[in-house]
């Protein structure tokens, strides 16, 4: 189906294009299929053609054409080029040859099944999908949420160069130190101490959330432990090192409201209905004895094109 934006402004194709020189009559407004949109010589694009060559776009490429009249223009140039060129064709040589006939039979055989798949869609997926998604937001309840995130200042005392024994009794001294400091002495602390080449720019202060992937897991996990703003960690062993952390900003996960949730839900098992209406159907066309006539595919397999040329 048409994306809506897109139907609407396909309905309205009669702006300024500025790539044409506009007809006597363009202000008239026409969007009948069989209306013009340009023409040029031999070529003639109508509504119809425009509408065919959006509803076979993706939504977010029909909002890209049909919001820009750059692009807009340039598909209709396209189009009108393309016509131009198949209008050249001499009717003729398209009943003689053969081959090209079965190229415009597979042609058509695209255009008609996807058709036919959208129409055994419509006919097929009468699910109340809103009623689906809120019984799987409810079953999936554990997983509507947030994640917590967390903003916190690190010190890293690195065990590759000094070995792990001296970056470990380093790091319980520095522990030791720091369980009742404020920020601001624990900032003079990490820019004092901390191995971490980045504090330069940074001042040893990330943000992560549960479930990040680019940071160590231990250290994500040692981090994630602090609840109260101000607490520092006790040492946390990372493929680095060992690092103390302070938390300096915490926000707590939450569950996610179902009408927040609802749109990716729906896509989410439209897609899926979608998918599994298909291959159903397609199961169904492959029910029955498939006969195959390999002999008549040897001139092709042996690079004889002879038969294929008579």
């Amino acid at each position: 189906m048409l994306h809506n934006r897109a139907l609407f402004i396909v309905c309205a194709l009669f702006f300024s294009v500025s790539v044409f020189a506009q007809a006597p009559n363009a202000a008239e407004s026409c969007q009948a299929p069989e209306c013009t949109v340009v023409k040029r010589g031999s070529a003639t694009i109508t509504v119809a053609d425009v509408t065919a060559k959006v509803r076979v776009m993706e939504p977010n490429q029909q909002d890209a054409v049909l919001s820009s009249d750059k692009q807009l223009n340039k598909m209709l140039e396209d189009m009108l080029v393309l016509r131009q060129i198949a209008n050249e064709v001499n009717p003729a040589m398209i009943k003689d040859d053969v081959i090209l006939q079965a190229q415009l039979k597979l042609a058509q055989d695209q255009v008609l099944a996807v058709y036919q798949l959208d129409k055994i869609r419509a006919e097929r997926i009468n699910s109340d999908f809103e009623q689906l998604a809120r019984e799987q937001y409810l079953t999936n309840l554990g997983a509507m949420k947030t994640p917590k995130q967390i903003k916190i200042r690190q010190l890293l005392i690195e065990s590759k160069r000094q070995g792990d024994a001296a970056a470990k009794a380093k790091i319980d001294a520095l522990a030791a130190s720091t369980q009742s400091v404020d920020e601001a002495r624990f900032a003079q602390i990490v820019m004092q101490s901390s191995d971490d080449t980045t504090k330069d720019t940074n001042g040893g202060i990330m943000q992560t959330s549960e479930g990040a992937t680019n940071v160590d897991q231990d250290f994500l996990s040692g981090a994630l432990a602090l609840s109260k703003v101000g607490d520092v960690s006790p040492p946390i062993r990372s493929q680095f090192g060992y690092h103390l952390v302070q938390l300096l900003e915490l926000t707590p996960s939450k569950v996610i409201p179902f009408e927040q949730a609802k749109s990716v839900i729906i896509e989410k098992l439209r897609s899926e209905a979608r998918r599994r209406v298909v291959l159903d159907y397609r199961a169904d066309l492959t029910i029955g004895e498939v006969e195959i006539y390999p002999q008549n595919l040897q001139g092709l397999i042996m690079g004889d094109s002879t038969q294929l040329q008579k």
